[in-house]
């Protein structure tokens, strides 16, 4: 269990001090620290931090813990930034929102509008450049689409317009 906690500080610290865009690459830091672990044990590790993954600035990927920034308002700056980045364009079918995004940028595009708290959304799945945002029953498109521009007031939503 000590092993454990040692490793989770250290995920911790290599995440805050370094750029790590990949499991892989912060797999080689953990045995250059004395930590073999499997892709599965890093996985549960990352998880149990609250780990997540973005695109930074520059548009490369980068892991960030939940505490990054120091407070809420720059986690809601990330997300927003995710989602201006990452929103190609904007469909619905039905209760249905369909985001397509950069390919490779759905994940960090679904986790940030579920970071971004939607009352309107019942839940966030991502594929590979494929975003469905499933709306409450009672949302229409046109409300989402105000709600979105609220939260993330500098976004393009090519494909539909409120």
């Amino acid at each position: 269990m000590k092993a454990r906690i040692h490793r989770l500080k250290l995920i911790e610290r290599l995440i805050a001090e370094k750029h790590i865009s990949s499991q892989e690459q912060l797999q080689n830091y953990l045995e250059h620290e004395g930590y073999k672990v499997t892709q599965a044990t890093l996985s549960r590790d990352l998880r149990t931090l609250q780990v997540w993954r973005t695109v930074d600035k520059f548009g490369s990927f980068r892991y960030m813990l939940p505490s990054e920034g120091g407070v809420q308002s720059s986690f809601v700056n990330e997300s927003q930034m995710d989602v201006e980045r990452g929103c190609l364009s904007l469909d619905f079918s039905g209760s249905l929102a369909v985001f397509r995004s950069p390919e490779g940028f759905a994940s960090s595009l679904g986790l940030a509008i579920e970071h971004l708290g939607f009352d309107e959304i019942l839940g966030v799945v991502a594929g590979f450049d494929t975003v469905f945002v499933a709306l409450r029953e009672e949302v229409r498109p046109e409300d989402f689409v105000l709600a979105l521009r609220e939260k993330v007031p500098n976004i393009r939503v090519k494909g539909y317009s409120a």
